[in-house]
């Protein structure tokens, strides 16, 4: 039992391994949709399917059309493959898209009145470089942020280039090839948990089944050594009535014998 519940452990933790690493935001919470954007490395940043994964911690959002730190897959976000953007507590809950300040590297977290704010009075972050991760195809990609301010200023249109070289090679095609081929191991590690479960429980009938049969094997032999002492004291019993018939068989023949009577049966002879 406990060798089996072991089995079952190591192989549980096998499968989440193999399946997929967890990606969390920078509170701690599981970052539902999103990635691992290396498929060796111990630790990583993560990006969505349609992301394209920087290799300065960042994503990038065609969709968006910017930069976006989304999660990663330390839970304390303490290791150093974590992106160290905008991880305040008002930004650690999900993905923040950066703003550009019309400054090279220069960004600020958020697309909103406050993302506004920040760079209008240029306190933006400096970001490093980063290229597209797994790539070797580059071209130079411009990040432009269209932020309405809902404050009594117009809206504003901020457009700088991104520090970033994208590129357009085989790197959804690697995401969706590791993404299959953990899938594909961790259903046969499921698989083989499924089938190890069924040896567990087969085996359990059957020893459950043994243990039955044992206890009527059990059962039928006290029976039959009761009714084996029973015709023990019946064949006792016989044999001191036995003694008794034969005991009293002699006296009577002494008493008829002492009366002068024949003991046997009388013979008659006729003339």
């Amino acid at each position: 039992m406990r060798s089996f519940i072991w089995i079952i452990l190591v192989t549980s933790e096998l499968l989440s391994v193999v399946v997929t690493q967890v990606c969390y935001y920078p509170n701690g919470k599981v970052a539902s949709g999103l990635l691992p954007c290396s498929k060796s490395a111990n630790v990583t940043h993560c990006c969505r399917e349609s992301d394209r994964c920087l290799t300065n911690g960042l994503c990038f959002s065609p969709g968006l059309g910017s930069l976006v730190r989304r999660g990663c897959t330390d839970l304390t976000w303490k290791a150093a493959e974590c992106p160290t953007y905008c991880n305040s507590s008002k930004f650690n809950a999900g993905d923040v898209p950066l703003t550009p300040c019309g400054e090279y590297n220069n960004f600020c977290c958020g697309q909103d009145d406050d993302a506004l704010a920040c760079c209008s009075t240029n306190n933006g972050t400096q970001i490093g470089s980063g290229t597209l991760m797994e790539c070797t195809t580059t071209t130079a990609v411009t990040a432009t942020t269209t932020i309405t301010s809902t404050a009594t200023g117009p809206t504003k249109e901020s457009t700088s280039t991104a520090p970033t070289t994208l590129g357009t090679s085989n790197c959804d095609t690697e995401k969706t090839t590791a993404i299959g081929s953990g899938a594909a191991l961790g259903a046969a590690f499921f698989c083989a948990l499924l089938a190890l479960a069924a040896l567990y429980w087969q085996l359990r009938r059957k020893k459950a089944d043994l243990e039955h049969v044992r206890t009527d094997l059990a059962n039928k032999m006290r029976d039959l050594a009761t009714r084996t002492r029973e015709l023990e004291d019946t064949r006792r019993d016989l044999a001191t009535r036995t003694t008794e018939l034969a005991t009293t068989t002699t006296e009577l023949k002494e008493s008829k014998a002492r009366e002068g009577r024949p003991v046997g049966p009388v013979k008659t002879t006729t003339g």
